[in-house]
């Protein structure tokens, strides 16, 4: 054994070492325990779906016949994806807005024609593994004679859940405009995003092992001291 090799025998007796080393594992075991590494998670967002002018009570008769009722409808429709799960922050899917424009009554051309506004509440489930939250969202469906007009023009309030040893922060995105239409039917689907904000939050035991692990390598160093004092 060479001179540094018996110092440090003499200097650290080997049951002192015996319990460092002891230490270091069961601290290395806990940061083990943390978090692992990026993995492809699956979620599943549910559908909602309203129509308009409802429940404004339909006429018994209008100018253009009773096919002017019930006029607008508005469906976000479910979606299932995939994301990382690792800490950071991405946007990700989460429905399809369809949106179908019907005729509306509220008037004819020759007067009165009442213009009115609708309010869209777009709140649905969102399935993470066991867990779920409700992303809530509104929306507001404008209806004049000339044209309709859809817009999500706020960010929705962020709604939060724990998977796996994580935080997970969503929060429904606005679109980036409104949409317009002049013509009945169908108009084009509208992606829906959501942004997802991801933090590692190791459980409370986890935190608390560590600590004995710190604090008993912390005694047993500070107990050496004084014994070689």
């Amino acid at each position: 054994m060479s001179r540094y090799g018996e110092a440090n025998s003499r200097k650290y007796p080997k049951s002192f070492r015996t319990r460092i080393i002891g230490s270091i594992v069961v601290i290395a075991g806990i940061v083990a325990a943390l978090p692992a590494h990026a993995a492809l998670v699956t979620y599943e967002v549910d559908s909602v779906a309203a129509s308009f002018p409802s429940p404004i009570t339909a006429p018994t008769e209008a100018s253009w016949g009773k096919d002017g009722y019930p006029g607008d409808s508005v469906q976000l429709q479910s979606y299932t994806g995939q994301f990382d799960l690792s800490p950071g922050t991405s946007s990700q899917l989460i429905n399809s807005l369809l949106w179908t424009v019907n005729p509306t009554y509220a008037g004819t051309n020759a007067g009165p024609w009442t213009n009115y506004e609708f309010t869209v509440n777009a709140s649905r489930v969102i399935h993470i593994g066991a867990s779920a939250t409700t992303l809530s969202q509104t929306g507001t469906l404008a209806v004049t004679y000339f044209s309709d007009t859809l817009a999500f023009s706020s960010n929705g309030p962020t709604a939060s859940l724990l998977f796996n040893g994580y935080k997970i922060d969503i929060t429904p995105q606005s679109l980036p405009s409104a949409l317009t239409a002049d013509d009945f039917g169908i108009q084009s689907p509208q992606p829906m995003y959501a942004q997802f904000v991801i933090t590692p939050v190791p459980e409370p035991e986890t935190y608390g092992m560590m600590m004995v692990g710190l604090g008993l390598m912390g005694f047993m160093v500070r107990r050496r001291k004084n014994n070689q004092a």
